[in-house]
């Protein structure tokens, strides 16, 4: 299974609840809108990028209009999706069908309208919904997706609920023709000159223009490529980049042992690049590996290396990296990229050492919070209180009575709170009802007992039972977010005062 690179979070559960979930709906189609696809380039071969064009028309008496934006940072444009058969009408791989986008948003160029009558078009890759590496005659469908605001939903000052409205294409045929491995060699090695011909720039038009030639690499593929990825992630010439590189590794290139060997090779030698944790954790490296390269990049003099060990040091723990990180920590000369502000570094190297106790780190914790810099103070405080949330503590008895109240908003599927109400459910649950509704995440079907007693396991195991897949993800997402099993060590109560861990009673006030 492909790393999941963007893991839910529980940030993300507060900010869909706050701005509206955009949910699966079978709506009418007030707007009237039709879509018509078709593929932009002729002779089209095997690792080519496949230009589709959606034109979305208005057929309705309303004014549509829509958001013109260029570019999402989750890698993929929400509004437009694309589904390509075999033409025994399997359906094409997806490359991110197990790579979990997480938040998205990017630039906007303003808002379009088109009245009756008029459209619109967008071009997107195919190759960003379909893994097409091999010659065939393919069946592609397009979807265009628009968000309407759910009126039926349950209106709460601040919060907006969304529905999400898709359009699909009639069907069209596009051939792709083999090519073989001396011309993929020739069509590589042109990409990579037209890459060295565009100099990294942090001008935007410049910045786009070598992501699209670094997508062609991709899309190829084909391992050739690999020692472009590898030395673009190392040269860091902008964030795009080391996305769109670490992506082809993700998603588009087999996990060959090869491969795996010649990224080790250059991570111990070199350090953590940008970027490059993700790859060697979907290559499954073992904790040897990540201790061995941790060493080398907390001790690096390059920030960007540095950075990425201290990062990986909260993923892949261990208590010998406890020195170099209290000595990055309290460090009060430690440069910053970002100079005169604080080091980013030191930050993470706070957390990185409260996610971990040691004894060694819990008395750093107590100087730093007394550190002479009101900012490094704050943050040590943050970090605490957040390594204390990492790692639950589940209540002996449910309290029925505040179950029965959650139970309540969290059937009601037009209330905007539904989610983070799912989540408190699970939050209060016993340790043994916990135990239970992770069995049932496995096996929905499971006859649990502790269902009839504690309400709280009963509507989740309903909804992991709901004949609606899109609640079933749902709900599923939420537990895998609640109930994620944190790395590291956790601090132990006596460590710091009470004002630093959660009160369960302040949390039941809230909701």
């Amino acid at each position: 299974m492909k790393y999941l690179l963007y893991i839910f979070s529980w940030v993300w559960i507060i900010t869909i609840a706050g701005f509206g979930l955009i949910v699966q709906a079978n709506e009418i189609n007030k707007y009237h809108l039709e879509l018509a696809i078709r593929c932009a380039k002729n002779n089209i071969k095997v690792g080519d990028e496949i230009p589709i064009v959606f034109t979305i028309i208005n057929k309705g008496k309303s004014v549509y209009s829509y958001d013109q934006r260029e570019y999402d940072r989750s890698g993929r444009l929400w509004e437009y999706k694309l589904v390509a058969r075999e033409g025994n009408g399997t359906v094409v791989p997806d490359p991110r069908e197990n790579y979990v986008e997480g938040l998205g948003g990017g630039l906007s160029s303003g808002r379009g309208m088109i009245r009756t009558g008029e459209s619109f078009t967008k071009t997107i890759a195919l190759n960003r919904w379909a893994l097409i590496n091999r010659p065939g005659v393919y069946t592609v469908t397009g979807t265009y997706y628009y968000a309407d605001e759910d009126t039926n939903s349950k209106q709460i000052e601040g919060i907006v609920r969304m529905k999400e409205i898709p359009i699909n294409s009639p069907p069209i045929k596009i051939a792709v023709k083999p090519r073989s491995s001396l011309a993929m060699g020739r069509y590589i090695k042109a990409l990579i000159r037209q890459l060295g011909e565009v100099k990294p720039s942090q001008k935007w038009e410049v910045v786009k223009q070598r992501e699209a030639i670094l997508s062609k690499l991709a899309y190829t593929c084909d391992n050739r490529i690999v020692p472009t990825l590898i030395e673009l992630m190392y040269k860091n010439y902008h964030n795009n980049e080391v996305f769109t590189a670490r992506e082809a590794f993700l998603c588009y290139l087999p996990c060959d042992e090869k491969v795996k060997q010649d990224v080790l090779k250059v991570a111990k030698t070199c350090g953590l690049a940008p970027g490059l944790q993700t790859v060697l954790e979907e290559f499954r490296c073992d904790e040897e590996d990540f201790k061995e390269i941790i060493k080398i990049s907390l001790a690096s003099n390059d920030l960007d290396i540095m950075g990425e060990g201290i990062k990986a040091s909260q993923d892949h723990p261990d208590d010998v990296y406890m020195s170099a990180l209290i000595s990055i920590a309290t460090d009060p000369n430690m440069l910053s990229r970002n100079k005169p502000f604080h080091s980013i570094e030191r930050v993470w190297a706070i957390y990185a050492i409260a996610y971990n106790r040691t004894d060694e780190g819990v008395l750093a914790l107590k100087t730093l919070l007394n550190d002479t810099d009101e900012y490094i103070r704050k943050t040590t405080a943050e970090a605490i209180q957040v390594a204390y949330k990492r790692h639950p503590v589940y209540p002996k008895y449910p309290d029925d009575e505040y179950t029965a109240k959650l139970v309540i908003e969290a059937m009601d599927f037009n209330n905007p709170k539904q989610i983070p109400m799912i989540a408190e459910i699970l939050r209060s649950r016993t340790e043994e009802s916990v135990k239970a509704i992770e069995a049932l995440l496995q096996n929905p079907d499971l006859d649990i007992s502790i269902a009839e007693t504690d309400a709280g396991v009963k509507i989740i195991r309903d909804f992991l039972r709901n004949p609606n897949k899109n609640v079933r993800d749902m709900v599923s997402n939420i537990i895998r977010v609640v109930y994620k099993r944190h790395p590291g060590r956790p601090l132990r109560d006596n460590d710091f005062g009470e004002e630093f861990r959660k009160n369960p009673e302040e949390r039941k006030r809230r909701f």
